[in-house]
């Protein structure tokens, strides 16, 4: 079996989140508090304080992430933990609040905490959708060795030019200007364009058209240079897709990040204002 972010150690962490959470659900089902289910009861509480317990594990996490030269435990261990008891996090969580919300820092808080669990369930999606597709795109190349092999098809199709010696004036300078125009142009011009994936608008496409319609008006020797321009297409559109991906997988994080620190934030208002008002 391939290992992966929630397959560590044969599931371990989760069977203990899954464990876990049968306990609590356990303790729900048959606690009889005198008033309704709410965070106020001995059960709320103590939910409360392990939903507390495991935000700040979470978001331990994060540093322990960034800190390369850590001891502390296998980082694959950590990320693999940090998953299932993040869901877990979500039934804690709402058992905590024993579906009891209204319009103040409590619903407020438990709203930022179901962003950053729904948020990272993305994050593990791609994280494990993505990868396997980037490797397809780049043919397991890095993203410098398919930039250079850009510039091996534009130094074959000046090469495949400067052998066309049949081809009149007016002819050769159109099609240098082709080439010099697909070869000169950015892989992507702005940064929205990171998220855009057509090429039927760049430079080489559209050189790519007219020298096929050259060559289906006559022009016989201008069919490699063609079939080279189509090469370079498909390599382009390779290059854009795995752009795209590269950017949805760090995106994520503008949401999950700033939602996380938010959670902290509300977290602490949250248990401040139980304590205050007690």
């Amino acid at each position: 079996m391939r290992q992966n972010l929630l397959n560590q150690s044969k599931y371990l962490y989760f069977k203990l989140a899954c464990t876990l959470c049968l306990i609590v659900i356990g303790l729900y089902i048959f606690d009889e508090p005198r008033v309704a289910p709410n965070g106020g009861t001995l059960l709320g509480y103590s939910l409360g304080v392990l939903a507390a317990l495991i935000i700040i594990f979470l978001i331990v996490f994060g540093i322990r992430k960034r800190s390369y030269k850590s001891n502390l435990g296998d980082l694959k261990h950590w990320l693999s933990a940090h998953v299932w008891f993040g869901l877990a996090l979500a039934i804690i969580g709402t058992l905590h609040t024993g579906f009891q919300f209204g319009p103040n820092i409590h619903t407020v808080a438990y709203v930022l905490m179901m962003f950053v669990v729904v948020s990272g369930i993305w994050g593990v999606y791609m994280y494990l959708s993505y990868p396997p597709l980037l490797s397809d795109l780049l043919n397991s190349k890095t993203i410098i060795q398919q930039g250079e092999a850009l510039i091996t098809i534009d130094q074959s199709a000046n090469q495949i030019f400067n052998s066309l010696s049949h081809l009149d004036n007016k002819t050769r300078t159109r099609i240098q200007d082709l080439l010099k125009s697909a070869a000169n142009e950015p892989i992507i011009h702005r940064w929205p364009d990171r998220l855009k994936t057509d090429v039927t608008k760049t430079k080489t496409y559209l050189a790519m058209q007219e020298l096929e319609d050259m060559f289906s008006k006559g022009e016989i020797g201008i069919r490699n240079l063609s079939l080279t321009m189509v090469k370079r297409v498909n390599h382009l559109q390779q290059i854009r897709n795995f752009i795209q991906l590269k950017t949805l997988m760090s995106f994520w994080l503008l949401f999950h990040v700033p939602a996380s620190i938010g959670l902290l934030a509300a977290l602490s208002a949250h248990i401040f204002s139980v304590f205050y008002y007690w």
